[in-house]
């Protein structure tokens, strides 16, 4: 039989166990926020990106060219867990896209998404290193685009973005090449202002200029939401987590109130035949 020592023992293991969970679940709340405002900040730039787009297209023809590299898909997971299913999704969804894409390469960033990648037949041949941190974000990114293939082939992104609602899903993002639907959206955009600049590079140099800045933009992007999703994930993982510790704790109380005052009602039982006995001798 449970013991009040016991109980009360387990009372307290349940409350350390509660202030640890609450607190990762306030740091994940505060990480995924800190990762969203950077991928906002980044939408900003690549808003400038796209406007160097429109005057190098709007100032001569650009045709589209077929990928001539190797293709490569990128599959961004994690390096930690307690994010629930978030490194098999995603790696569910690349071993759905590399169905589509025989002979590419893959890529892959996070040892967890790594280990999904291998039970499905996938061992990645690249690994990117995870971004330690906000900071290391566009470490992470600029590493991907230098290692590249020379010329570049057909890039793909497989990674996990919060939504709004709470949680995240997983997306496939083609990254290169620039087909001729892309080129034409960016050409037909409306330009902010009355004239259209004249570029003072030349076309190359231009071109050469916003393609390295439209693959970091992509990369970093990438990068960037799938961290903000896997504290999403970790959020929600740490919210269930706190709801049963609480439980727990709750059904131990109410256990432990339950055998004291069984003790008390039996002591006062045993108080009261020790009381009759004496009054009856």
């Amino acid at each position: 039989m449970i013991t009040l020592e016991a109980l009360e023992k387990r009372i307290a293991t349940a409350g350390n166990l509660l202030s640890v969970v609450t607190s990762m679940k306030n740091l994940a709340a505060v990480n995924m926020r800190q990762y969203e405002r950077a991928v906002e900040a980044l939408e900003r730039y690549a808003a400038i990106n796209d406007m160097g787009w429109q005057v190098l297209l709007r100032n001569g023809a650009l045709r589209p060219v077929a990928p001539r590299g190797e293709a490569v898909c990128l599959v961004i997971g994690s390096d930690q867990g307690l994010c629930g299913t978030f490194n098999e999704a995603v790696g569910h969804k690349a071993a759905e896209a590399l169905a589509e894409r025989s002979g590419a390469r893959v890529w892959c960033s996070g040892a967890r998404a790594e280990s999904a990648l291998d039970e499905a037949g996938h061992t990645p041949v690249v690994h990117i290193p995870q971004p330690a941190g906000l900071t290391g974000i566009s470490t992470a990114a600029m590493r991907a685009v230098r290692d590249l293939p020379e010329p570049p082939g057909a890039l793909t992104l497989i990674s996990n973005e919060p939504e709004s609602g709470g949680g995240f899903r997983t997306r496939v993002r083609q990254v290169l090449p620039l087909d001729a639907a892309w080129l034409e959206e960016h050409r037909a955009a409306p330009w902010p202002r009355r004239n259209l600049p004249m570029p003072g590079v030349p076309r190359r140099e231009l071109f050469a200029q916003l393609f390295a800045q439209y693959l970091f933009i992509s990369l970093y992007r990438a990068f960037g939401l799938s961290m903000a999703a896997e504290n999403a994930a970790r959020l929600t993982a740490m919210q269930r987590a706190e709801k049963n510790v609480e439980e727990m704790r709750d059904d131990l109380a109410a256990q432990h109130r339950d055998l004291r005052q069984s003790l008390i009602t039996a002591e006062l039982l045993e108080v009261a035949a020790g009381f009759e006995a004496l009054e009856g001798g």
